[in-house]
């Protein structure tokens, strides 16, 4: 039987699962250097794990061959931007690695390589440059360069280095630590209910099938004590708080793609959530359904009687991690922060609670409001 490439990288996924999460446990990407040819521009034995990666796809592109493959599996792709689980595409198919690595002298050091790399994932993050590549010589491929920037490689293997704000008119593939879960098909899969284009598709309010949260952790703090009602509690919990609108104004990092947003809220420092969605698109506005459990910020409200800014919202442009939570004001650690917002009780329902950021990341807007626990 012939299997589709659409079912064989939704199928890469699931057999490789055990093995990614031995990938991510292995730590980071810039702990080892590996040595090589130099390039114009860059030391190649300077480069990261990631970055040797890079430049092998894009040596490889030389090839017509090779780029008549990868654009194959990039419109055969079902996840947001069309993007290849590369990491996983690399690790379960030799064919894939002898293509893609084959020039750039990472495939004979694959084995060491491998469990030392994070998540990657390849793309074209800027949606024209997949629309008008029809698989031709001209392309480069991009890869963070840290707090620099990008390195940009050439077929040929030279390379420079540019801004994050910088906007490439030539079509250019990222290759680089991944920015979605994978395994999370719901965010992960175009027109999933966690993606800016599957919340755009159903009218604003519109149940769909109740599934719970991603993660949740109930009390970040000591939920047994602080003021509140009278058995201590420092929340209502018969009603949870849910994210009902967003959205980010601007795109600092084009060279990324769409944005990941990743909302934490806490009811005074405890019953927290958070909610994390994908694919989303500069200055649109976005609207989630009030009562469905993905997209719960708080497992509890304020009293109706408490006084203050009882309801914290965090909210991160996510680069890193999954709503990882890393000590009570530490949220989205690595991520690029977007701003908060305090909400009394009085509050929800009833006004949008505005997110302002600083300049240098951007703003977002938001509105949460109350409503039943799933």
């Amino acid at each position: 039987m012939r299997i589709s490439q659409r079912s064989r990288l939704v199928g890469i996924a699931a057999a490789t699962a055990v093995l990614a999460s031995l990938v991510a446990c292995a730590g980071g990407d810039g702990l080892h250097q590996l040595a090589g040819p130099v390039t114009s521009g860059v030391a190649s034995g300077s480069l990261t794990p990631t970055q040797r990666v890079a430049l092998g796809v894009a040596t490889a592109l030389a090839d017509p061959t090779v780029r008549a493959w990868v654009a194959a599996e990039i419109a055969a792709s079902p996840y947001v931007e069309w993007r290849i689980p590369l990491l996983r595409v690399l690790n379960h198919s030799s064919d894939a690695r002898e293509r893609l690595l084959g020039r750039g002298g990472v495939l004979s050091e694959w084995p060491v390589v491998a469990p030392i790399l994070p998540e990657l994932e390849f793309y074209f993050p800027i949606p024209i440059h997949r629309i008008v590549w029809d698989g031709g010589a001209d392309v480069q491929v991009a890869v963070p360069a840290g707090d620099d920037g990008f390195w940009i490689f050439e077929t040929d293997g030279t390379a420079k280095l540019v801004p994050s704000s910088h906007l490439p008119t030539r079509p250019t593939l990222l290759v680089a630590a991944s920015e979605i879960a994978y395994d999370d098909l719901e965010s992960a899969m175009r027109g999933g209910r966690r993606t800016g284009r599957g919340l755009l598709a159903r009218p604003a309010g519109l149940e769909v099938g109740l599934v719970r949260p991603p993660w949740r952790q109930e009390c970040w703090e000591d939920c047994g004590g602080g003021g509140g009602g009278g058995s201590g509690d420092p929340g209502d919990q018969s009603q949870y708080t849910y994210l009902t609108y967003f959205k980010i104004k601007e795109n600092h990092d084009p060279l990324r793609g769409s944005m990941e947003l990743e909302a934490f809220g806490s009811v005074l420092g405890s019953y927290g959530g958070c909610t994390r969605i994908t694919d989303i698109e500069e200055d649109s506005t976005y609207y989630l359904s009030p009562s469905e459990p993905n997209n719960v910020v708080a497992t509890a409200i304020p009293w109706s009687w408490s006084l203050g800014a009882d309801f914290l919202l965090e909210a991160y442009e996510d680069d890193t991690g999954r709503c990882m939570v890393y000590g009570w004001g530490l949220f989205g650690e690595g991520d690029d922060f977007l701003g908060r917002v305090h909400l009394e009780y009085s509050q929800y329902n009833s006004i949008y609670g505005t997110v302002f950021g600083d300049q240098s990341q951007g703003d977002i807007d938001v509105r949460v409001t109350a409503g039943p626990t799933p």
